[in-house]
């Protein structure tokens, strides 16, 4: 699931400022700690 992670932030990174480049990342932390959740 980090290669979805990593996958996430580079498909975003170019679109994003600074600062919402720090919110896409809790976006993408949040969706992670939920798909791996579900995934246990």
């Amino acid at each position: 699931m980090f290669i979805y992670f990593d996958f996430y932030l580079k498909c975003n990174y170019n679109k994003l400022n600074h600062h919402s480049m720090l919110n896409a990342t809790k976006v993408a932390e949040r969706n992670y700690k939920f798909i791996y959740r579900k995934r246990q």
